[in-house]
């Protein structure tokens, strides 16, 4: 008799918000009793050289805890297996855009053997696509597993971030438009048989513009953190901040307008995170400046935020709900934060308030020596109940799970 199984499909990303939504995914299957199958795809098109051996080799090595009972990667089809000039012509005879490009290296990718033997083996609940440019190898598994359920993790309307990219058409050169962008992103999700999302606004645009779907408005999960140690209070501030460009504008705002020479020099902040590596590439003399609260890329970010005294999140920019505003209420520590570090749940936080918001760099400032006040206890470990009510609300294990698995109780209808 065959096991119970499902398979997840991602992009090969490591140090981001979406690895953790692959790991709450891969739980979420496991506490169902299904064994699951994590297919990663290198999410450009490097069809020379290694044929993306180099960033599997890298992307296996950064997350050794994703949890799936087996893991392979997409491969790129070698050259000598399809005509490139094919595949320009087609994207030009059908006039498609960059949305449409996003899906090529799904579409011009082997998979592993070993996906198909577990497909063999396990009776296939359903298939998890992460990212609607990775559907073309949804449905081919949607095929070898005898049409089980595909359904569609969308992650933010992805036509937001190219655009603010502000690409280029790859045949005409000719500057992005938003809409036609979001026309062929739409067109390149119908192979999806339902939708979860994972914030308010990109629920209510694709259940609008897709209405013969099914969608699901299921808020990221995230583990509850470890118990706090006995460490010392040894940092004042911390920020967390991955390497990409909303959290690298948004700290240059913050270290522009609010962090200064003053407050420098009488409270530590520590920047964690592999938000160092766009610094040092883009602008070094922010290091110059301020180059001891530049931490890097850390193992355990656990015990920054128990060292911390409190968390901010000065954010300006950004699309998507943030993974690293639930991973800071669910530490429970006093929580600075700017309207769009909230983006996504703030009609929750409308009607149950969450202190520390602040709207100008002001604002900020104010709270930041309201911390550093004469009559606040550094010693104390302040526990923010709010914070943790917002958490277990809408982003603790068990309410996401609860949602999650509904979905695949079932094969496709």
């Amino acid at each position: 008799m065959k096991n119970e199984g499902a398979v997840v499909i991602g992009p090969a990303w490591d140090s981001c918000g979406s690895h953790q939504l692959f790991k709450a995914q891969i739980r979420a299957f496991a506490a169902m009793g299904l064994e699951t199958y994590f297919l990663a795809v290198v999410p450009v098109l490097e069809i020379a050289g290694e044929n993306g051996e180099g960033w599997w080799a890298h992307y296996c090595a950064m997350t050794p805890d994703i949890g799936a009972s087996m893991r392979g990667n997409a491969r790129f089809m070698r050259v000598s297996k399809y005509r490139p000039a094919l595949v320009w012509g087609k994207l030009a005879a059908k006039r498609r855009t960059q949305s449409y490009w996003r899906t090529m290296p799904a579409r011009l990718a082997d998979v592993p053997e070993s996906l198909r033997d577990f497909i063999r083996s396990h009776h296939i609940r359903g298939v998890l696509c992460n990212h609607y440019f990775n559907l073309p190898i949804a449905e081919k598994i949607r095929r070898w597993a005898g049409g089980a359920k595909v359904v569609c993790e969308t992650q933010d309307i992805q036509s937001r971030h190219m655009i603010d990219s502000n690409p280029t058409h790859p045949l005409t050169g000719a500057p992005g438009d938003y809409e036609l962008y979001f026309r062929d992103e739409l067109r390149c999700c119908e192979p999806a048989d339902e939708f979860i999302h994972l914030n308010q606004e990109e629920y209510a645009v694709f259940q609008r513009e897709l209405p013969h779907k099914t969608h699901h408005l299921i808020y990221p999960s995230l583990p509850r953190p470890p118990a706090a140690p006995s460490t010392p209070l040894d940092v004042d501030f911390l920020i967390v901040a991955s390497n990409n460009k909303p959290n690298y504008d948004s700290i240059c705002w913050f270290l522009d307008e609010i962090w200064d020479h003053d407050l420098n020099a009488v409270a530590r902040l520590r920047i964690v995170g592999n938000i160092d590596a766009k610094f040092r590439a883009d602008n070094s003399g922010y290091l110059t400046r301020f180059g001891d609260i530049f931490v890097g890329r850390v193992d355990d970010v656990a015990s920054w935020y128990h060292r911390a005294r409190a968390v901010l999140a000065p954010t300006i920019d950004g699309q998507g709900i943030s993974i690293k505003t639930i991973e800071a209420l669910s530490y429970g520590r006093p929580f600075v934060y700017s309207p769009t570090a909230v983006r996504g749940f703030s009609d929750y936080l409308e009607a149950h308030e969450l202190p520390g918001l602040c709207s100008t760099a002001r604002e900020f400032k104010a709270a930041i020596a309201a911390r550093l006040a004469p009559n606040v206890d550094a010693s104390s470990r302040e526990i923010n109940n709010a914070a943790l009510d917002v958490y277990e609300t809408l982003f603790a294990p068990e309410a996401y799970q609860e949602k999650f698995q509904r979905i695949f109780q079932s094969r496709r209808r």
